[in-house]
């Protein structure tokens, strides 16, 4: 929510002077500290061992469905104060930083809620270096699969690049055939 409103108030541009990474990206990096957060809300319920997976899939349904619903709620309540009572810009930036400012406090309060939790520096084993090195082996393979990937998609021609070329290919010989015929450069000499 703090990332949110900072990117919607252009404090990338205007405190860092860079664009704001891309959303895609953060969504998918945020999607998976929430995953982790709701995990361990997941712990504590004492769901047993059977139908697991089928719980599981009931508190996620849960989750998104409650989601659509503030969303349902939210979206004409929002339209309707947009307007009616503030503009564009203005909506938008008492709003991101009302969202910043509730993501603040709900930030502070669940770190000090993981600052009481003790932490256990683990045990440097070989159990710990072979887990350490699937991580790091998982790791690589997403980087290669990524680099793979952009390099496919990146040698393809876009659509708007080719038919960019392809105009400014007929626009040369437009005016080529424009010089010829008014006996300009490049006419052949009578």
């Amino acid at each position: 929510m703090i990332y949110k409103g900072f990117e919607n108030l252009d404090g990338f541009g205007k405190v860092f002077r860079i664009r704001a990474p891309n959303l895609l990206a953060m969504v998918f990096m945020f999607g998976l500290i929430h995953g982790f957060g709701l995990s361990t809300r997941l712990q504590e319920l004492a769901l047993g061992d059977d139908g697991l997976i089928s719980r599981i899939l009931a508190f996620n349904v849960g989750v998104e469905l409650g989601q659509l619903f503030v969303l349902a709620l939210m979206v004409p309540a929002l339209g309707f104060l947009f307007r009616r009572w503030l503009p564009d810009l203005l909506g938008t930036i008492v709003l991101s930083a009302f969202l910043a400012h509730t993501g603040w406090h709900w930030m502070t309060e669940r770190g000090a809620e993981l600052l009481q939790y003790d932490f256990r520096v683990p045990v440097m084993d070989s159990g710990f270096a072979a887990t350490l090195l699937r991580w790091i082996l998982l790791a690589l393979i997403i980087v290669g699969a990524v680099w793979i990937l952009r390099g496919v998609f990146g040698a393809l021609p876009k659509a708007n690049e080719s038919a960019g070329d392809a105009s400014a290919d007929d626009h040369a010989e437009t005016e080529a055939a424009a010089a010829v015929a008014e006996g300009g450069p490049g006419s052949p000499v009578c």
